[in-house]
């Protein structure tokens, strides 16, 4: 991976979109933990990856819901109708602003550090995660089979095994470090790596391996929100090569489906040639 020079350029104008996308976080953070005031919707689906395992959490996983449905080999029609809703309506604005894992993602990556490239074939495997780790596997193996062999997206899923899975192991009065399996261990290394990383690579988790991210990004090209460039008004000044936090080449891949619309490129553009509207 490439050292990326991140500093200067992507602080050269006042960050209203970091702030904004910052306090959005906050915000959804707070709703979508409400199970702490006793508030809980199980039934309904979050529109950001939370853990439905997670004891704080007021909605179900989309991601999970989708992984169990496949391994009883069901159709979550309400699940599908939520997911679809939402990625048709904002795409995956949603990833931007309303993700908790993605704040703490943008908090580590404020760390010093050197920063780095991903490889852009990287942004293929939250597809792969998507089709083999929620739909095939899962669905192939049926229930019993996919829970013991851990081949289903929640056992490894980073989000769950920070809000839920860790949390309730830890403090358990029951179980022990003693007691850690190979499926622990690999749990607890896999959410490590990915909080290191976290800390050199923007939004490593979501460009990776987010199976929502995924979703929606399949849904941005029909989404009624969308992200343009305005070729009239583009000069080409290149002042977007920093800035992106995907890694994006801006003048040619604004509102494409690897494009978390988190405004960064607005805010940068001197001439507005990057632009956004609600509607087709």
């Amino acid at each position: 991976m490439k050292e990326l020079n991140v500093g200067p350029a992507r602080d050269a104008a006042p960050p209203f979109f970091n702030r904004l996308r910052f306090y959005f976080s906050l915000i959804s953070t707070f709703f979508l933990n409400l199970a702490t005031l006793g508030v809980k919707a199980r039934y309904l689906c979050s529109p950001g990856f939370t853990c439905h395992g997670c004891s704080l959490s007021t909605f179900a996983c989309p991601v999970g819901v989708l992984s169990f449905s496949s391994a009883l080999r069901s159709l979550p029609v309400f699940a599908l109708g939520t997911i679809s809703f939402i990625g048709i309506i904002s795409g995956r604005l949603v990833c931007a602003f309303v993700f908790p894992f993605g704040l703490l993602q943008e908090l580590l990556y404020r760390l010093p550090g050197r920063k780095k490239l991903l490889p852009r074939i990287f942004n293929y495997f939250k597809y792969a995660a998507l089709l083999v780790l929620v739909f095939i596997l899962p669905f192939i193996l049926g229930y019993e089979t996919a829970v013991r062999l851990n081949v289903y997206f929640c056992k490894i899923c980073p989000v769950g095994n920070l809000t839920a899975f860790l949390p309730a192991y830890f403090f358990s009065f029951v179980n022990s470090l003693d007691s850690w399996s190979s499926s622990l261990y690999l749990r607890f290394s896999i959410l490590i790596l990915f909080l290191i990383l976290m800390v050199f690579i923007s939004c490593v988790f979501c460009r990776s391996v987010c199976p929502l991210g995924a979703i929606y990004g399949l849904l941005s090209r029909f989404s009624f929100y969308r992200i343009f460039v305005d070729p009239a008004s583009c000069i080409s000044c290149g002042l977007f090569s920093n800035v992106c936090p995907v890694g994006l080449h801006v003048e040619k891949e604004a509102g494409s489906a690897e494009c978390i619309a988190c405004g960064e490129c607005l805010r940068i553009c001197p001439h507005q040639a990057i632009q956004n509207k609600w509607g087709r």
